[in-house]
């Protein structure tokens, strides 16, 4: 779930406000989770482990960093297309945000923090997974048709 910290950090220096995103509650992460799993057939109990271990480092390939990051070049670099939403997992699947992938990809340095967040990134197709984590490290899946 998006920290209150972030969107007043945000206000300030935009002098705007914070773009509007959707909290899905637990059951609905629940599902979302439970999709995932039948999808990579990973087990959901032991989600996060499974998937950074089936996961290719995109940093190895592009030799980028978080520096200048942009969401959607790095997504296109490694093929994707994503939907108009993308969801961030927080959390262990206990915080998942729905975010406008235009206003992601343009604020995404206002929402996520190096140091402290570990996040997964997919639309609704749930044919892709982008992961970073809180020292910079891009990692990623895919299962499209």
């Amino acid at each position: 779930m998006m920290d209150e910290f972030k969107k007043e950090l945000f206000e300030k220096e935009h002098l705007a406000n914070f773009p509007k995103y959707e909290t899905l509650n637990n059951s609905e992460s629940q599902k979302i989770l439970d999709d995932l799993s039948k999808k990579y057939n990973i087990d959901s109990s032991n989600f996060a482990k499974e998937l950074a271990g089936r996961q290719s480092s995109y940093d190895s390939l592009h030799n980028d960093s978080l520096d200048g990051f942009e969401l959607r070049v790095t997504l296109a670099n490694i093929g994707i297309e994503p939907l108009n939403q993308i969801f961030i997992n927080w959390n262990n699947f206990e915080d998942l945000d729905v975010f406008d992938t235009d206003d992601l990809d343009k604020y995404f340095n206002d929402i996520w923090f190096p140091v402290s967040d570990d996040i997964n990134l997919f639309d609704k197709s749930m044919n892709w997974i982008l992961s970073i984590s809180h020292y910079g490290a891009i990692s990623f899946l895919l299962n499209q048709p």
